[in-house]
């Protein structure tokens, strides 16, 4: 019926366009009323409400869409109703004005609650324009909380915290931390409340944005008593470091660290997490007084002496971390990853640099240790003193100069060798013709076939990069994200592995941090849409979306991944709406025109002075 309207409106008859409209949602309110739906009331309803929309008709047919939306929630409930919703919220232009539309259509259902709880969250309403229907619920909550007894009492106050822990997690969404505040305190303090302590990562978010962090923890320091559980503040601390504050998340977990060592938990973790929050302050003193402390009295010390100068490694700190390693290098002498961490380090901190280059010289040239590690001790002695044999060409090459071409490179099973070389190059094909050789000599190693997809991709030539890397897609090895990345170490910037005996003695695989695994899926995804396929990019612009941080990156994932199910959408719509070919001309459907993306609005040509536009 509503085709007759569209017909109408285009010849410009407006007044017969609305009366076919009225006429099309009085039916549907017939059906409403007196008979089953028919499955397709939905989409007509959406349609429908779209096509009002777009035309500007919506203010002479408000009374009749409400009329039918009202008796549709009367008689259906919640049944369906974010459909309908859905379609009445967007003929509003105004968000704040279509959610009051909708607080005011909801009371026509038996329980409006329970329709607004479908909707509160729901994506198609802005976030700033969601706090009238929280406050609705709550209303409605309340009210039913007061008039429960006995058992049932005890239910509707679970969920009455449930939804205050959700306005909570609302107004610090919103930015709106003072009022999140003091509604975080009122609940603290009612007697009702058993168990506080999901308030807490939101009462430190506030506190950091409203400038009180330091003096809360004063008042846990100075009344330890008051101090919430050590889960609670970490779990806030990871809720500031995800939004970007990471020297508040620092403070909250220097203060359970330093508690949990006050309340003699003498573990490592909370040695090295105190230890890592000194070096962050500059305090790298305190932080080597803390680590020794950690090896005289925790556990296994040639352990502590391992991670304690893994920390000062990976914070550049040469100097410290010589201290750590050189007693563990001399109690473990069949240990030769030590000697190279020592060596390293000791160069590193400008000591004399015989006695290291001595030192690399012989795990270079020993037959007997891993070839990962003589490799590795062969490239950190270039520039040095060094033999004159190492018993393998490849470690020579290595040794004798940190910028290795690919034509040196180019000899069978030089795999290291051509690694750097392809590393060293800036030509894509370059890089690509000596990592190609890498793995056509070892098919097994996976540490080529990253470097090998993204300088393919940079040609482009999606179809070599994406088969390089077909085994890692097939294993779907990204998105899993160790649980290790969700503790303490991300916020304190220690999250990355270190080398280690089991990392030198096995071949190099991949193993790459959530962010690098955010970089390589955002690259696999474009590589996907570059040839078309769409489904495939959208998973893995999914996966990035999931794993990236920063928020700019975010912000383009998410806009590329929107465009591509737009696109598939359109796919998916045109598959419905053309004609399936075959030896008779009637069609078990509507055979409709091609959609196509709409396009971009060309920007307006801004006049010059004096001239014309």
């Amino acid at each position: 019926m509503y085709p007759e309207a569209l017909a109408y409106f285009k010849s410009k008859n407006r007044a017969e366009a609305i009366a076919q409209w009225k006429l099309f949602f009085a039916v549907e309110l017939n059906q409403v009323n007196n008979a089953r739906l028919p499955e397709t009331f939905w989409a007509d309803f959406g349609r429908a409400s779209d096509h009002v929309r777009t035309r500007g008709l919506f203010a002479d047919l408000k009374p009749e869409v409400e009329q039918l939306v009202r008796a549709y929630l009367h008689r259906n409930g919640n049944y369906r109703s974010n459909a309908v919703l859905h379609s009445v919220y967007a003929l509003q232009g105004d968000p704040a004005a279509a959610t009051s539309w909708l607080l005011d259509l909801s009371t026509s259902a038996p329980d409006p609650t329970i329709v607004l709880r479908d909707i509160v969250d729901i994506s198609w309403i802005p976030l700033a324009n969601r706090g009238p229907l929280y406050q609705r619920i709550l209303e409605a909550v309340q009210a039913a909380t007061a008039k429960a007894e006995g058992l049932q009492q005890e239910n509707a106050r679970a969920v009455w915290w449930s939804w205050q822990l959700r306005w909570v997690k609302y107004l610090v969404a919103t930015k709106q931390y003072s009022q999140a505040a003091d509604l975080i305190a009122t609940l603290q303090k009612d007697p009702t409340v058993s168990d506080s302590s999901p308030l807490v990562p939101y009462e430190m978010e506030c506190a950091a944005k409203l400038g009180t962090l330091d003096t809360i923890i004063s008042g846990y320091k100075a009344d330890p008593q008051t101090a919430p559980g050590a889960q609670s503040l970490r779990t806030g601390a990871r809720l500031l470091f995800d939004g970007g504050d990471k020297q508040s998340a620092r403070k909250i977990l220097e203060f359970v660290f330093a508690r949990e060592l006050e309340e003699h938990q003498l573990v490592a973790t909370n040695f090295l997490g105190l230890a890592a929050i000194r070096i962050a302050d500059g305090d790298t003193q305190g932080a080597v007084t803390l680590l020794k402390r950690l090896v005289l009295v925790v556990g296994d010390a040639y352990q502590n002496m391992d991670s304690s100068a893994a920390l000062f490694e990976k914070t550049g700190h040469p100097a410290e971390a010589v201290m750590f390693l050189e007693p563990l290098a001399k109690a473990t002498p069949w240990e030769p990853s030590f000697q190279l961490r020592l060596a390293k380090v000791q160069l590193a901190a400008a000591q004399d640099k015989t006695a290291p280059a001595q030192s690399l010289a012989k795990l270079a040239a020993a037959s007997e240790n891993p070839y990962a590690l003589r490799v590795q001790a062969a490239t950190a002695l270039a520039g040095l003193p060094q033999p004159s044999d190492f018993g393998s060409a490849e470690l020579k090459l290595a040794a004798g100069t940190k910028d290795i071409k690919p034509a040196a490179a180019d000899r069978p099973y030089f795999y290291d060798s051509r690694l750097a070389a392809a590393q060293n190059s800036t030509d894509a094909h370059a890089k690509m013709e000596v990592l190609a050789k890498a793995l056509a000599d070892s098919p097994s190693r996976e540490d080529a076939r990253v470097p090998f997809f993204r300088a393919a991709v940079s040609i482009p030539e999606d179809e070599r990069a994406l088969a390089s890397i077909e085994q890692l897609l097939q294993r779907r090895q990204l998105g899993r994200v160790a649980p290790a990345n969700a503790n303490d170490e991300g916020i304190l910037g220690t999250e990355e592995t270190y080398t280690s005996q089991g990392e030198v003695e096995a071949s190099p695989g991949l193993a790459l941090q959530p962010s690098q695994q955010a970089e390589l899926a955002h690259e696999i995804a474009l590589a996907m849409l570059r040839l078309d396929h769409l489904d495939e990019a959208a998973s893995y612009l999914q996966i990035a979306q999931k794993l990236e941080k920063s928020p700019a990156e975010l912000k383009r994932i998410s806009a590329q991944l929107q465009d591509v199910r737009a696109r598939l959408r359109r796919q998916h719509t045109n598959a419905a709406r053309q004609p399936i070919l075959h030896a008779e001309l009637e069609q078990d459907r509507l055979v409709r025109p091609h959609l196509v993306a709409q396009a971009a609005a060309p920007a307006k040509t801004v006049a010059k002075p004096g001239g014309k536009a």
